[in-house]
């Protein structure tokens, strides 16, 4: 079409031409309808429930109103996945260990993921990272590194700072080691990091560190 071409002049039949308007009475009136007028028995309402705190998995939630009557509940889920990073093949590889995955419910949190296992150095190196998606099990799509803990899995170790202290590998597997973490109802995550075999605890936020 050139600059001397109307678009009345066209054939098209709306480009170019007024467009009654119908829906004008009805809503000056009062007697138009939107989708919040509408309550059906059974009714689901999605809603956006985003944490309140930095680094924590948004969740979406799902209020259900099972009676017209009943008051409506959420049911969170994390949109998200949050694992760590874990050594293989004796250190010469990394594989990742998906902790929450995305979509897991909210309900009845805080939620717990336990691992348990004997110390393959003095000193546990943990790389946590939360994703969009999960590629073969490998972090994808959108990937955020949180904060790295560092915690002593040697009962020497126990109340020594650990900036300068060098990771390296037992000659031979080491104390029992409990990691224990629990997710919260906003999606936050702390960490437990027990020696077993000496009997204490260290306890984190990914994001913070030791508490």
């Amino acid at each position: 079409m050139d600059d001397t071409t109307r678009p009345a002049d066209t054939g098209y039949r709306f480009i170019g031409k007024p467009i009654p308007r119908k829906e004008d009475e009805r809503l000056i009136t009062g007697k138009g309808r939107f989708t919040d007028d509408f309550n059906l028995d059974g009714q689901a309402h999605a809603v956006i429930v985003r944490s309140p705190y930095p680094h924590a998995s948004v969740a979406i939630g799902l209020a259900i109103a099972a009676e017209a009557e009943a008051s409506p509940r959420i049911a969170g889920r994390l949109t998200r996945n949050f694992g760590v990073w874990r050594d293989r093949d004796g250190g010469r590889g990394l594989a990742f260990d998906a902790l929450f995955e995305k979509d897991t419910a909210l309900a009845g949190a805080p939620l717990t993921r336990t691992r348990r296992y004997r110390a393959h150095h003095n000193v546990g190196h943990f790389r946590f990272v939360e994703c969009s998606r999960l590629n073969d099990g490998a972090p994808a799509g959108d990937v955020t590194p949180w904060g790295e803990v560092r915690s002593p899995l040697c009962a020497e170790l126990r109340d020594r700072p650990l900036d300068g202290v060098e990771v390296r590998r037992l000659p031979r597997p080491g104390d029992l080691v409990e990691e224990r973490y629990l997710c919260d109802e906003n999606g936050v995550i702390e960490v437990e990091i027990a020696n077993l075999s000496a009997g204490y605890t260290k306890r984190y936020s990914p994001v913070a560190g030791p508490k």
